[in-house]
C-alpha cells in the first residue's frame, strides 16, 4: 500500500507542471536529402527532454540517426517553452553507400548546446543552438576513412506546441 502511495504521489507531482510537448523539424537539412524530427517533452519547470531521429536519403547514401537532449533552461524571467537553454546530448548515426565499392559506417557524438528557444503565440516555436561535439565513427573493413575528433554542432528547428 505504501509503494501504490508513492507512485501515485510522484505521478501527482510530476503532472503539476504543465507538460508541454513540441513536435520539431529542421527543415535547413531537407536541402540535403535529410529529414530530421523531434518531440520535446516538458519534465519540471525549467528541464525537458528532446530525442529526435534522422532519416538519411541521399543519392547513393541511406541511413538513419538518433539524438538525446536534456535540456535546462536558464532564463529566469521566461516560461517553457522560451528563454536560452544548455543542453548535453548524445548522437548516433549509421550509414551505408551503395557505389563501386560499397561500404558503411556509424558515429557517436557526445557534446553539448547552448541555444535559444522563442514561443510565436501559443503554438509555434523557432529554436537556434550551437555547441562541440566529439565524434567516434568506425567503417566497414573496405574504406579507410574515419575521423575521431571535435566538430561544430548547429540547430535550427521550427516547432508545434502539441499543448500544456
Amino acid at each position: 500500500m505504501k509503494k501504490l502511495l508513492l507512485c501515485l504521489s510522484i505521478i501527482s507531482a510530476v503532472n503539476c507542471v504543465s507538460n508541454a510537448q513540441i513536435i520539431k523539424i529542421a527543415p535547413v537539412t531537407f536541402a540535403f536529402g535529410i529529414i530530421n524530427a523531434g518531440y520535446e517533452k516538458q519534465l519540471t519547470e525549467k528541464s525537458s527532454i528532446f530525442p529526435s531521429a534522422s532519416i538519411y536519403a541521399r543519392s547513393g547514401v541511406s541511413g538513419i540517426g538518433l539524438g538525446l537532449q536534456y535540456r535546462r533552461y536558464l532564463s529566469a524571467s521566461k516560461s517553457f517553452p522560451a528563454g536560452f537553454f544548455f543542453a548535453p546530448e548524445v548522437q548516433y548515426g549509421s550509414f551505408k553507400q551503395k557505389d563501386s565499392n560499397d561500404y558503411s559506417y556509424s558515429a557517436y557524438s557526445l557534446g553539448a548546446q547552448i541555444g535559444y528557444q522563442w514561443a510565436l503565440g501559443d503554438n509555434f516555436t523557432i529554436e537556434t543552438s550551437i555547441g562541440p561535439a566529439y565524434w567516434f565513427t568506425s567503417a566497414s573493413k573496405n574504406i579507410s576513412i574515419t575521423y575521431d575528433g571535435p566538430l561544430p554542432s548547429i540547430g535550427f528547428n521550427l516547432g508545434y506546441n502539441l499543448g500544456r
